[in-house]
């Protein structure tokens, strides 16, 4: 230890100190590169932050990946003004085959898909209650025409002892004035003396006035019991009106053909029951169609009874005109028939459909936007247009008129060349600005 203590007292050798390579030190140099390091420390976490500023969208603002979005420019052009129809080839002229009457089937006459003619028969039913009913009503009325003729008969054979009666009391009174005129003679040659005429007169006079009354007793019988013959026979032509139709309901257990053409739905079971008002199903008269289509309801103000409409057909363009408009709103959709202008083609078939177009207006030059997705959140009242530079999309509002499946006519809002987001607004509806990333396709 004290040699250890004596070497520290005297002082180390210099190579065992190291001090030849100790150099002096510069304190503004020192402080020079700590400034210089806090410095690029705060450019650093500057650039952070503001990175992560540039990140939050201001108020209303949304990122939208460019390639997310579908963009499209306003340009001018000819507007088709036209609605799309699918149309399907119907007979023009069908009867349906409606029960008028239930019942169980008794007999088919005919298979669907058979080729009828006018009364040719299908099927018949049976209904033993209605036959049963139908007859004791056919009774009643056959018992109250009898009764009527009988009454009638009634009175004409009144009318006719009237008649006789009155004519023998003429014929009477016609004797007593002969006799009184032949006695007449005597009485003036002093043969018959004037009491006796007197009596002869008083008598002819007498039977003239029963016979006068008896003739205008006739007469007011007369036009009373033809009052009442006229009622019988009012009353017995209803009745004979209401037999006949009783024999004919007889006949609604036959089912006929009530028209010519082909049998369709057809299909009836032997034994079945059949209620009142079941459809059994169609009679489509063969070689004349005509055609249906849906239309939206959008449209239905502007249709009009002898629009021309077009298709395409397997054989070719078909020129067509709007023959009937049935204007009842069905799940947003109203029909309409259409004729063939220049005759069907031979190869129609009934159920056969193609795409066609209904002319709403004659083309016009408007300003054109597709149509797209952003219609269903807009409904065509606003859009997002955006900048000069393309970088950035903000809302604005359109005015739109009128539209086709793949166009709309642009009214106002934007300008020819101004770019349109018209892709769906799903995920950012509710912003005022879209504010784009990344190098996507730009759609335009």
């Amino acid at each position: 230890m004290s040699n250890v203590a004596s070497i520290r007292l005297s002082g180390p050798a210099p190579d065992a100190t190291g001090a030849a390579m100790d150099q002096p030190v510069n304190p503004a140099r020192g402080r020079a590169k700590c400034f210089g390091f806090i410095a690029a420390g705060t450019v650093a976490i500057l650039g952070v932050v503001g990175s992560f500023l540039w990140l939050i969208p201001e108020p209303g603002a949304r990122f939208v990946p460019r390639d997310r979005v579908t963009i499209t420019a306003v340009a001018r052009g000819a507007f088709e003004d036209y609605a799309p129809l699918r149309l399907e080839v119907t007979p023009e002229i069908s009867w349906r085959l409606d029960l008028a009457q239930s019942g169980r089937v008794a007999e088919v006459h005919v298979k669907d898909g058979s080729v009828v003619t006018a009364g040719q028969p299908l099927l018949r039913l049976s209904n033993p209650e209605f036959e049963l009913d139908l007859g004791v009503r056919q009774s009643n009325l056959i018992r109250d025409l009898a009764g009527l003729k009988t009454q009638d008969q009634g009175l004409a054979q009144e009318l006719e002892t009237r008649r006789g009666a009155w004519e023998d009391l003429q014929f009477a009174a016609e004797e007593a004035a002969r006799e009184a005129n032949l006695k007449r003679r005597l009485h003036d040659k002093g043969i018959l003396s004037d009491a006796e005429m007197q009596t002869l007169t008083a008598r002819a006079e007498h039977a003239k006035a029963r016979a006068d009354r008896a003739k205008a007793a006739v007469e007011r019988d007369e036009r009373r019991i033809d009052a009442q013959r006229a009622a019988l026979r009012e009353a017995a032509d209803l009745l004979d009106e209401q037999l006949a139709q009783l024999r004919e309901s007889a006949n609604v257990l036959l089912i006929v053909a009530p028209g010519a053409g082909r049998l369709t739905g057809f299909d009836p079971q032997i034994g079945a029951r059949l209620t009142e008002g079941a459809s059994l199903g169609r009679i489509d008269a063969e070689g004349r169609y005509k055609l249906t289509a849906s239309v939206e309801e959008f449209h239905l103000s502007r249709v009009r009874i002898g629009r021309s409409a077009s298709a395409s057909s397997p054989t070719g363009a078909l020129a067509l005109t709007v023959t009937q408009i049935r204007p009842q709103v069905t799940n947003g959709r109203f029909q309409i028939d259409l004729a063939f202008a220049q005759g069907p083609p031979a190869d129609l078939k009934p159920g056969q459909s193609f795409d066609g177009r209904l002319v709403l207006d004659e083309p016009g030059d408007a300003l054109l936007l597709p149509v797209g997705a952003f219609l269903q959140e807009t409904g065509g009242s606003w859009a997002f247009v955006l900048s000069a530079d393309g970088a950035s999309a903000s809302r604005r509002d359109l005015t739109l008129g009128r539209r086709n499946p793949l166009m709309l006519e642009v009214l106002g809002g934007v300008r020819v060349g101004e770019r349109v987001v018209i892709s769906g607004y799903d995920d950012f509806s509710t912003a005022t600005r879209l504010v784009f990333t990344g190098k996507g396709p730009r759609n335009d």
